[in-house]
């Protein structure tokens, strides 16, 4: 687990699939059964910005499909460093149908986070922006 302080209140952002994937409403209510919410577009970019690295779209609250890239490659991001959108059109317009199939970015309160809940996070406080803890 990577621990971070920056932009959001204390709380921690993570991935979670299904072999199936969820639909909007699917991810929704997972998050929920975790004691989490989807997060926002704005949590995945300070979550991005802080050093997280996910390579697998998911669902957040505004209904769009996004993945923070940090070490883009080939299958992951081409060239391009950034929180990638999915976009339901190729001429980049429209978010995909809420009953598309994708994994979901969660956020809840460090307080109760359980770590065999997920396979990558990251932690931010708004308070504290300089300090920056890694727990391996």
């Amino acid at each position: 687990m990577i621990s971070l302080f920056g932009l959001y209140p204390l709380g921690e952002i993570f991935h979670v699939s299904s072999l199936a994937g969820f639909t909007y409403y699917e991810a929704v209510d997972h998050c929920r059964k975790l004691g989490s919410t989807l997060a926002s577009t704005g949590e995945l970019y300070a979550a991005w910005n802080q050093g997280f690295h996910k390579c697998s779209p998911g669902w957040l609250s505004d209904r769009s499909v996004r993945y923070p890239v940090r070490n883009p490659g080939f299958g992951c991001g081409g060239n391009k460093t950034g929180v990638h959108t999915v976009y339901a059109q190729p001429n980049q317009t429209g978010f995909p149908n809420p009953y598309s199939r994708y994994g979901a970015y969660c956020i809840k309160g460090i307080e109760t986070f359980k770590p065999e809940q997920v396979d990558s996070s990251v932690v931010w406080n708004r308070a504290d922006q300089a300090s920056l803890v890694c727990h391996l």
